[in-house]
């Protein structure tokens, strides 16, 4: 989960000295390096799934370590914009990996999962931009400061909760996983917002090309995270409904 992903960027961006001779950012450069990484994101899933098929412990010992490679990388392509080239294609690949592995699992369970959490993300991809671009919602220091004063309560209470189900003071029912799986999936939407508008801010403000990785990066990392939230959600929500 990201905190607030574009601002330290943003504060390398507007520190870096220019010449007048580079070249600049486009949504088409955004939208292709995107389209790369979600690719990356695939050729890591059909590679996790192919291995743990025909070669188990190697499989299972891949996907262990792609929950740490992908998160040093991840970490590394949000906090350094000149290295998001290459750590945020690290990261797609081996998150691919993860999202695979996982996206077999719930699927196993639950018939058309899969393809339920995928039109979910483009769903709410499609509205919220089309509520940006028709400024019905406009992102301003005041939904950045909300949304990181959300993102820091959401943390502090989860880890709350898990400590206080440690020592049996609290138990996660299935209600009370839906409810946080739901406020992940608003968290995940909200972010969309922001990387929308770091997209602008990169274009419209003219910075260098290679800053189109960064921005498609930040965008891909929400769009994989917003979908790892709604595969979870569906698949509480079926086992909810199932019961009743």
């Amino acid at each position: 989960m990201r905190i607030y992903n574009s601002n330290p960027a943003f504060k390398k961006i507007n520190k870096a000295e220019y010449t007048a001779s580079y070249e600049i950012a486009t949504y088409k450069g955004i939208a292709k390096k995107t389209l790369f990484y979600l690719l990356l994101v695939l050729v890591g899933a059909f590679g996790g799934l192919f291995l743990i098929a025909n070669n188990p412990p190697i499989g299972i010992a891949v996907f262990i370590g792609s929950f740490i490679v992908s998160l040093i990388s991840g970490l590394i392509a949000l906090m350094i914009p000149k290295a998001t080239k290459i750590a945020g294609s690290i990261y797609c690949l081996f998150q691919g990996i993860f999202v695979g592995v996982i996206s077999m699992t719930f699927a196993a369970e639950t018939n058309g999962i899969v393809p339920a959490a995928l039109l979910g993300v483009i769903t709410v991809f499609l509205i919220v931009t089309t509520l940006y671009v028709t400024r019905i919602v406009k992102v301003t220091n005041k939904f950045m400061n909300f949304l990181f004063i959300f993102a820091i309560s959401f943390i502090i209470t989860m880890v709350a909760l898990y400590l206080f189900s440690i020592f049996g003071q609290f138990e996660f029912s299935l209600p009370i996983m839906a409810l946080i799986s739901g406020i992940s999936v608003i968290l995940a939407t909200f972010y969309l917002f922001m990387d929308l508008e770091q997209i602008r801010m990169v274009v419209e403000g003219g910075y260098p090309k290679e800053y189109e990785w960064h921005s498609a990066f930040a965008l891909s990392y929400t769009l994989i995270w917003l979908y790892i939230e709604l595969l979870r959600l569906i698949f509480i929500l079926s086992r909810i409904f199932s019961r009743n």
